[in-house]
């Protein structure tokens, strides 16, 4: 009878020493580990500061209810330093040396590039909140930014509507995004039966914003639309000012301008223009007031939130989502996990396209105020498609201009593209995907077999 007893006692203390050694190598189990790698120093800093805040603050969350998969989740920053050059060595440092399973950050075309690059060779996904240009399905970068259909488009149809504008300005910088941006704008101002009567494009720290200024007063334009970014803004908005270019003279409206960089920028001179974003720092529902408060919380009570940071935190939560919802940080099971991801935000529901792995934007045009806000004059809720190749011309036709901007840094569309292909061309080619308004789930219900982008 004793020696049954002390058997049992025995195998009861080997079951305790053995749950108890599981306990301890779970909670011993090493950290997710993720890059942020965003510009905290340079002419992008201003946007891209407030980006990281967000991202930092959305894995402080993550950590506080208990991490993914019973880890804790671990993030490296690095400093792109508003480079192209830097960005790809930070990227392979995070990718080669910290073994990150996934990258967030990057704010212009040629900065995320980089990051793509430095990502594919150990197949990484790269989350991006800044504009994207289309013109390809992009396999390893996720985006939370707008492409040209769902926020240039709108706004030159808001600006002929509400600011009966017919001759355009277009300014913006020597990047990919704006080059797309320019080109589809062209294009639809075509169809619309109005012109662009002046085009320029600036460097990220701002040269050649007086030549543009310059071009901007002698073009004869009723609205300035513009897609530059960070520093750059400032002597934008100051030398428009003192040349008269004043927001009654020539209105402008800014697809790069958020609250963020209205804090550094003097508003005498921004007042009264117009900024185009899917989220304003002001929208009143419970979900912005929510995060608003937890931004001041967290980073000071005179943080505002933007369009940039807000998309980038949405970003990290719906990494997390797919990551829990497939139980892996493999990219493969993330990135076939993210196609069902929907979130509650301060910009409505947020879902991604089922196709590309790219969100849907509602969209909102808003005033500057003299207090350096942005109050919505106007919006259409229903989220917008994200479209990769537009329906003004051929998949062929965007894939070329890509690769013009990529490989020869020039604006415009390659000269073979400026005439309409022949019948049997547009017969050969795939019907371009239609631009869906409405929930994701509509679109789901009716969508067919599934097919995989070339």
């Amino acid at each position: 009878m004793l020696r049954w007893v002390l058997g049992a006692l025995a195998a009861a203390l080997l079951a305790a020493a053995l749950h108890g050694g599981s306990q301890w190598l779970r909670r011993a189990e090493a950290p997710i580990v993720v890059g942020l790698l965003h510009s905290q120093s340079g002419p992008l800093a201003v946007v891209e500061e407030p980006m990281l805040d967000a991202a930092v603050l959305a894995l402080e969350e993550i950590n506080a209810q208990g991490g993914l998969l019973g880890r804790q989740v671990k993030w490296v920053i690095g400093d792109g330093r508003s480079d192209p050059q830097t960005f790809r060595s930070e990227a392979r440092r995070l990718v080669d040396a910290d073994k990150v399973c996934a990258l967030f950050g990057g704010l212009t075309s040629a900065c995320r590039r980089e990051m793509e690059d430095a990502a594919k060779s150990r197949e990484i996904l790269v989350f991006n909140a800044g504009q994207y240009e289309g013109c390809e399905y992009a396999r390893d970068m996720v985006g939370f930014g707008p492409l040209p259909n769902n926020q240039a488009v709108p706004a030159v149809s808001w600006c002929m509507d509400s600011l009966k504008a017919r001759k355009f300005f277009l300014a913006g910088i020597e990047d990919v995004s704006s080059y797309a941006i320019h080109a589809v704008v062209r294009d639809q101002l075509k169809a619309l039966g109005g012109s662009v009567v002046g085009e320029e494009f600036v460097k990220v720290d701002g040269k050649g914003v007086t030549e543009l200024v310059a071009a901007m007063k002698s073009a004869g334009a009723d609205v300035v639309v513009s897609s530059i970014v960070g520093d750059a803004n400032r002597a934008l908005f100051q030398q428009a000012t003192a040349a008269g270019l004043t927001a009654e003279k020539l209105p402008m409206v800014c697809l790069r301008v958020s609250e963020d960089d209205l804090q550094r920028l003097p508003h005498d001179q921004t007042a009264g223009r117009y900024a185009v974003w899917s989220y304003f720092h002001s929208a009143g529902d419970e979900a912005s007031r929510r995060l608003v408060d937890k931004f001041k919380a967290r980073f000071g009570s005179d943080r505002t939130t933007s369009d940039p940071s807000v998309s980038m935190y949405f970003a990290v939560k719906m990494w997390a989502q797919a990551v829990a919802e497939g139980e892996s940080i493999e990219s493969t099971e993330v990135r076939d996990h993210l196609s069902r991801q929907s979130l509650e935000t301060g910009a409505g529901v947020v879902a991604m396209d089922i196709d590309m792995i790219h969100v849907w934007r509602p969209i909102r045009v808003g005033k500057i105020t003299l207090a350096g806000r942005i109050e919505q004059v106007w919006a259409m809720e229903q989220p917008i498609r994200p479209t990769p190749f537009p329906v003004f011309r051929t998949r062929s036709i965007w894939e070329a201009a890509l690769r013009r901007w990529r490989v020869d840094g020039k604006s415009g569309l390659p000269e073979s593209s400026t005439t309409a292909p022949s019948p049997s061309a547009k017969a050969a080619a795939p019907p371009p995907p239609p631009v869906v308004w409405g929930p994701r789930g509509t679109v789901r219900a009716a969508a067919g077999p599934r097919e995989t982008p070339r």
